[in-house]
């Protein structure tokens, strides 16, 4: 059993709860007064980032624009240097004939000066 308390002490005790409720609000309203700062503080760093990303992305293009580019650079640059390749090409041919008709010349002409020497050898002789 549960002594009785006088009207005295149990007004003590609920002066000491109220002061004790007090202060835990007290405690919790500053506790949010510093989280809501808190909160406003990264929110503020939160937007500063953000505003830097759309700089950033702003400042870059696009993939499919990217390879758009690289294809009409590709296609005019071939246009660019298809009459080069061309005359490349014309030019290794001609060389090609030339060369085989040096070659054959030379395979002629050796052949030429190994019968003149071969000749005048047996004259000689």
């Amino acid at each position: 059993m549960i002594p009785a308390l006088s009207p005295e002490v149990l007004a003590e005790r609920i002066e000491h709860e109220r002061e004790l409720r007090e202060q835990t609000e007290r405690y919790v309203n500053k506790a949010l007064r510093k989280q809501a700062l808190e909160y406003e503080r990264r929110l503020d760093a939160l937007n500063h980032a953000h505003e830097q990303a759309v700089a950033e992305q702003a400042r870059t293009v696009s993939r499919e624009l990217f390879d758009v580019y690289v294809k009409e650079t590709n296609a005019a640059a071939d246009l660019k240097l298809k009459p080069i390749s061309d005359r490349v090409n014309k030019t290794e041919s001609w060389q090609d004939q030339w060369s085989g008709r040096v070659i054959g010349l030379g395979v002629i002409g050796s052949t030429i000066l190994g019968l003149l020497l071969a000749h005048m050898a047996g004259i000689g002789a």
